[in-house]
């Protein structure tokens, strides 16, 4: 019986190599974020970290304790917590709170409770001002960033934080950089445009402000600005390899349940050859080139947590799909703040900021530029980076264009006047 059981377990053995291996040769992005998470260089990490001004923070969930991983780039750090009862209903309070634009009140009672709780036992270790985060757990449904102070300061007020799947894949991030810094931009028509209502991007309906945001990124990054019923999932498929950000402003469906089948939605009609639905595992299969994809729609970066996964979102899609850095909302996006907070994000990307300085510095504007409320963090907190904080290097400054531009401009005019008084 034992020989019998041995032989048993030795084929399911080999067949699960013969499937790891499958992976590996047909999505080796896929391959690369599950299975070599493992294999990792902790000098190598301290050295970007120094390099790059970084403090890692990692959460780990266990059954009874956080356990809060860390390294400033010199030193590494443990920090245990005891996870009660209080912290669930912290998270989930705050959670619900934010996605439904509720009590201001008490989203600051809980963001206060929990910044006490899991982000003031590590701060003292952090060095300089700029945050990796990896979170664990259901801790990645809430953005660190809204969480405050015992004085009521933001997080993001004082440091840049943008988040990893993991310490190899922000090493592994630097590796993956693209030169190209055109823009393939979509903004479905969903029919009737009703002006009295604050539109979430979930929901099938209208998205007028969908359209001013991909106008407005038409005024600050060359490439293609698709709208209505040209933004076809097939001209996506088609056209998405070819440009170094992507950006879709449309609305999205989140399965609880089968994370694989959340989707972008870019008709309800369909074409010819797609149903009009971009669920996450067609965008498992893409080989993508981009740099950056933005996903302003609802809870692109909300999904089921898996064990040994995090969550499952859109989002991870498109890092396995080979784009090292996203941008996502963690709760429904309003149509109507959402296009305001982009504008800013791509004109101080455009102005060569880092990602994760240009979305920090957006959300600094937006509040600035605001009042009433709009102010409430579920307005402008949603949106998170994952992934790579890079600059988009190649993309020149719409200002240094025009300098340099007026300088040709310049020169050709003073030899033409040289050569007509020869």
């Amino acid at each position: 019986m034992l020989t019998g059981y041995l032989t048993k377990q030795s084929n399911l053995t080999e067949r699960y190599d013969s499937i790891i291996e499958v992976i590996a040769s047909e999505h080796p992005n896929y391959y690369q974020y599950r299975y070599e998470s493992e294999k990792l260089s902790v000098p190598q990490l301290e050295s970007k970290l120094a390099r790059e001004g970084y403090s890692f923070i990692s959460y780990q969930l266990s059954e009874e304790n956080l356990y809060i991983l860390g390294n400033n780039g010199g030193s590494s750090f443990v920090k245990r917590v005891e996870w009660t009862d209080s912290l669930d209903v912290a998270v989930e309070s705050l959670r619900k709170l934010l996605a439904d634009n509720g009590d201001n009140g008490l989203i600051e009672f809980w963001s206060k409770h929990l910044y006490q709780s899991i982000v003031k036992p590590v701060i003292t270790e952090v060095k300089g001002s700029k945050l990796k985060i990896v979170t664990d757990g259901f801790l990645g449904y809430i953005p660190f960033e809204i969480l405050q102070d015992k004085d009521g300061r933001f997080l993001f007020e004082h440091f840049l934080v943008s988040y990893d799947y993991s310490a190899k894949t922000y090493l592994d991030n630097s590796k993956q950089q693209r030169g190209n810094s055109n823009v393939l931009a979509f903004a479905p028509d969903f029919g009737v445009v009703d002006n009295n209502s604050d539109v979430v991007r979930s929901s099938i309906a209208a998205l007028p402000g969908a359209e001013k945001e991909i106008q407005d990124l038409s005024t600050i990054l060359d490439g293609k600005f698709m709208y209505g019923i040209k933004a076809t999932e097939s001209l996506f498929k088609q056209e998405a390899l070819e440009y170094g950000i992507l950006h879709m402003a449309t609305h999205a469906i989140v399965d609880d349940e089968a994370p694989d089948n959340s989707r972008l939605i870019l008709s309800v009609k369909g074409d010819s050859l797609n149903d009009g639905y971009l669920p996450a595992y067609e965008v498992y299969n893409l080989k993508l080139n981009a740099s950056l994809a933005t996903l302003s729609a609802c809870n692109t970066g909300y999904g089921k947590v898996q064990k040994g996964e995090g969550v499952m979102s859109l989002s991870r899609a498109f890092a396995y799909a080979g784009v090292p850095a996203t941008v996502v909302s963690l709760w429904p996006a309003s149509d109507q703040s959402t296009p305001k907070l982009m504008k800013l994000f791509y004109a101080n990307l455009d102005e060569g900021q880092p990602k994760d300085l240009a979305l920090n510095n957006a959300r600094k504007q937006y509040l600035k530029s605001t009042n009433g409320k709009g102010t409430h963090p579920f307005y402008w907190g949603a949106f998170v980076l994952i992934g790579d904080t890079s600059a988009m290097s190649s993309q020149w400054p719409n200002s240094l264009w025009f300098i340099v531009g007026s300088m040709v401009l310049i020169f050709i005019g003073y030899s033409m006047r040289r050569l007509v008084r020869k």
